[in-house]
């Protein structure tokens, strides 16, 4: 919606070129109105959501500050979205990643009461193998999955697709406008084979509306699942949703932090009252490392449950004897009491 008076935008100060980006939406977005219209479609929704287990969900799509986000979910007593859809990484530099997630976390999913859903990327953004490198994949599948609300994952990210090449002409109807940028190549068709010439997303006899990626011969749902791919990130990814289902990992609570020793090592625990808990750790550093993991403040004897490289699997741990080596970019998780 747009603000009545009808004012001009106010540019940011970057770029010389005045585009979309480069304009301060005071003026037509996080609108009164729209969050009372919000709050209209809620109350549709709840008159036809009286059976537990069947009830309705209001989802939105939000990038801004907390601030701004939590009138999303309630204004004026009102209730309005169910779940906000938002992404656990908004800086791709690699640089720094591991205190970067961790206060992200900190900021906006250590929330017991209003849920988020986790999306990695989406049809209007690059695709996060694209931006960060799919080396980075496990890890931060890992965040999103494990992470306190619901995963939605972008069509994709499973087999870590990349960008594209955009069709020509664009199909893209936005990119159209002044300022905007192709989407096309974030909205390639699903990679499922080698097969030529589709990968296997419909039959040879018709030609996509996009492009398929230049890479789906080597990186697709049959490579992925295929003997021998059992490290694959595709098998990965399955584990973890597997894990998710746990208590602890659905309604627990979330501590996050870095290794005071180092700062790529990201760990967060999730624990619900009576359920076992969990530690996560996940090394988004060039080395290995070695640690008792004491500051997390859980009990030493540990069950190793999951490796992002699958058959290194330890069992019953004492991190009072020995401590746990992470190599870079692995994933581990650890059951406790």
């Amino acid at each position: 919606m747009e603000n009545m008076t009808l004012g001009n935008e106010l540019a940011s100060g970057s770029g010389s070129v005045m585009t979309y980006e480069t304009l301060i939406h005071d003026h037509t977005t996080h609108q009164p109105e729209s969050f009372e219209l919000l709050q209209e479609w809620r109350a549709v929704l709840d008159t036809a959501a009286n059976k537990p287990g069947r009830e309705k969900a209001l989802i939105v799509t939000v990038d801004t500050d907390m601030n701004t986000t939590m009138k999303y979910y309630e204004t004026n007593g009102k209730s309005g979205a169910t779940y906000v859809r938002m992404s656990p990484i908004t800086n791709y530099n690699t640089n720094g990643l591991a205190t970067h997630l961790k206060d992200r976390i900190q900021e906006v999913a250590v929330d017991d009461v209003h849920r988020k859903i986790w999306m990695l990327d989406n049809e209007n953004l690059d695709r996060i193998a694209s931006l960060i490198g799919d080396e980075y994949m496990k890890a931060l599948l890992a965040v999103q999955i494990l992470l306190p609300g619901v995963s939605s994952s972008y069509y994709g990210d499973e087999i870590a697709m990349k960008n594209g090449v955009p069709a020509t002409p664009s199909k893209d109807p936005v990119s159209k406008l002044p300022g905007q940028k192709n989407r096309d190549a974030f909205r390639t068709p699903m990679q499922w084979s080698s097969e030529q010439p589709n990968a296997g997303f419909t039959d040879p006899t018709f030609m996509p509306w996009i492009p398929l990626g230049t890479n789906y011969k080597t990186n697709n749902v049959q490579h992925a699942k295929a003997y021998h791919s059992k490290h694959s990130i595709m098998n990965t990814f399955k584990q973890l949703v597997l894990l998710a289902s746990n208590e602890s990992i659905q309604f627990g609570k979330t501590v996050v932090s870095v290794l005071k020793d180092n700062n790529d090592i990201l760990w967060m625990t999730r624990k619900a009252e009576g359920f076992s808990g969990y530690l996560v750790i996940i090394n988004l550093g060039d080395s290995p490392f070695a640690s008792n993991f004491k500051e997390a403040k859980i009990s030493n004897t540990l069950m190793h449950v999951f490796h992002s490289d699958g058959d290194l699997i330890e069992g019953d741990m004492d991190l009072s004897k020995r401590a746990v080596s992470i190599a870079p970019k692995h994933v581990h998780v650890y059951k406790f009491d």
